[in-house]
């Protein structure tokens, strides 16, 4: 998840009245008790869905849980973390992952976050501390977007860590003036954190079969699989086959809006290559890393990935569950991303439209 909260970070500039702590009567006034279910050890934990009636694309992040108006956005609603803590929290004994909180421009107040394990009895913190905080504060106040292509009106946004001891069920409690929500989400240990082997990479490097179109006729873009129960992972629902699927692409059509020339001010500025943030989900029954490369079908063109000014020409998976990533592309037209696993191989197409 790193990656796309890498991009989250650098686009965001706080303002200055949303750094400005709130009086600490307010955030007395918020501390609720919590008011989270319980899970039994090894029940299903029941994670919250995506919301689907809110234009997160409007604000240029990904798709929130929960009913808002905070939204936590990590892709989805399974967070994978390294057990136990190695990297950055090598000395704590608090793991985490990346997670940008969203607040809806349709409420101004103050927001709090806690949290704890459903299905067990330790808690969420948060931050980047040896000792992480135990909870989270979203001042009122404004932040800024480094994106031009995203107006300001009154949204926030709250990069943070999500820190927890051990996988599990567990849920957010965020308490706003008007209102008191529960999210829930999954916690699992990470796996394969060794590097996949260069020659691993190197068997899925197979030609590309792409389909081609005719100049100016219609894209067969790929549908929305329908057979996947993506909302179990909280994530919105990919295109293609399976078992790996883009997600994000604008409905109906599975299109992909960018600006071209890539702004001043956005992470694409200075590149021939614009695009957009693309999340791909890989299904936990997945063996080995899967592999993503692509082109134009319509005419000459090809698809790269992530924000580089020269982006890769593949895009790595090395894992199963979510990866958050940018499909770069220079024209509009008719595309294909080609999917390759150890036992399949697969085109997924889509369509890229300039945005006005």
């Amino acid at each position: 998840m790193s990656r796309g909260f890498a991009l989250a970070l650098l686009a965001l500039v706080f303002g200055a009245a949303g750094a400005a702590a709130s009086p600490g009567g307010v955030w007395k006034k918020l501390h609720r008790p919590l008011h989270v279910p319980q899970l039994a050890a090894g029940a299903d934990c029941p994670v919250s869905p995506i919301d689907r009636q809110f234009a997160f694309r409007r604000y240029g992040v990904g798709a929130g849980l929960g009913r808002g108006p905070a939204y936590p956005n990590a892709g989805s609603a399974t967070l994978t973390v390294e057990l136990p803590p190695t990297g950055l929290w090598a000395e704590s004994a608090w793991s985490g992952a990346k997670v940008l909180w969203f607040v809806s421009p349709a409420y101004r107040g103050p927001v709090l976050i806690r949290g704890r394990r459903l299905d067990g009895s330790s808690w969420v913190r948060f931050g980047d501390g040896k000792v992480p905080a135990s909870e989270l504060r979203i001042p009122t106040g404004s932040s800024l977007v480094g994106n031009p292509g995203v107006k300001n009106v009154g949204q926030r946004y709250r990069p943070s860590y999500t820190r927890v001891r051990a996988p599990g069920c567990y849920a957010y409690q965020i308490d706003g003036a008007t209102f008191s929500r529960v999210v829930i989400f999954r916690v699992l240990r990470e796996q394969g954190t060794q590097p996949v082997p260069e020659d691993e990479w190197a068997k899925l490097r197979r030609p590309l079969g792409l389909p081609s179109v005719a100049p100016g006729a219609a894209c067969p873009v790929s549908p929305i699989d329908e057979s996947f129960d993506f909302g179990r992972y909280g994530v919105a629902r990919g295109i293609g086959p399976g078992p790996a699927w883009p997600i994000g692409l604008a409905q109906p059509g599975s299109v992909l809006r960018f600006v071209y020339p890539p702004p001043p001010g956005s992470l694409m500025y200075g590149s021939e290559w614009s695009g957009n943030k693309v999340l791909w989900f890989v299904s936990p029954t997945t063996v080995g890393p899967v592999l993503v490369r692509g082109g134009r079908i319509d005419a000459p063109g090809e698809v790269r990935f992530d924000l580089d000014l020269d982006p890769s020409a593949e895009l790595r998976l090395p894992a199963s569950l979510g990866h958050p990533s940018t499909t770069r592309v220079r024209a509009a037209g008719c595309y294909a991303y080609q999917v390759d696993g150890a036992t399949f191989s697969y085109p997924v197409v889509f369509r890229a439209e300039l945005s006005n």
